[in-house]
């Protein structure tokens, strides 16, 4: 899915195969007030998000399901840096904290 040059979208429980060639789900470009949540992406996706486009501000990635991916976002070097939030998703087990050997880590 491609959105270019939107404001103010909300994405819900998005559900797709995983495109060929590592392509990312969901490719935002010049847009602004996005909000991403219930997607749950399937074994096989490489990425879920691509940012580009200068003016890109304001993505929220709230309450989605990464656990299979191989990379959350792409970010473009001319998106600014503070344009993408992540709240309440769960994350891929290679990027979830570990405990040294033979100590418990404990999660408030």
């Amino acid at each position: 899915m491609v959105l270019d040059d939107v404001a103010r979208a909300r994405v819900r429980a998005f559900r797709a195969t995983p495109p060929a060639e590592g392509q990312p789900l969901i490719w935002l470009r010049s847009v602004r007030d996005c909000q991403v949540s219930g997607l749950r992406a399937r074994p096989g996706t490489r990425a879920v998000l691509r940012l580009s486009g200068s003016d890109t501000t304001r993505v929220s990635l709230m309450g989605n399901d990464f656990g299979h991916v191989d990379q959350i976002a792409m970010v473009d070097g001319s998106v600014v840096e503070t344009a993408l939030r992540l709240e309440g998703n769960v994350m891929p087990a290679r990027l979830a904290p570990r405990s040294p050997p033979g100590q418990t880590l404990a999660i408030d």
